[in-house]
């Protein structure tokens, strides 16, 4: 019997858990990835809040919407916002500042 979806190392949702687990080393993981209104945003440190976002793909498509969500629950907690992309070999890392 093969092993559920989430279970399988590779595929795109036990990735997507593996990077907030390396990225929460100094913090803690948002339950349900974020889905409750107070606690906005996938993981948690002391001075920040980090939305990670990841893809096997070449390219992804920054939206908008994810830097103004977590830009907005970072100011709600006073926290800084923080967001991470992660592709098959390489992390970008940043703060999300708005204009």
């Amino acid at each position: 019997m093969p092993l559920p979806k989430y279970l399988n190392p590779e595929s795109p949702k036990r990735k997507s858990i593996n990077q907030e687990k390396r990225i929460a080393k100094k913090g803690f993981r948002t339950p349900k990835s974020g889905s409750f209104w107070e606690l906005r945003g996938d993981i948690r440190q002391e001075n920040y809040v980090i939305e990670a976002k990841r893809t096997d793909k070449k390219s992804m498509s920054v939206k908008e919407e994810w830097l103004e969500k977590i830009y907005n629950c970072a100011v709600m907690e006073s926290k800084e916002a923080g967001i991470e992309l992660e592709f098959s070999n390489y992390y970008i890392q940043g703060v999300v500042i708005r204009k």
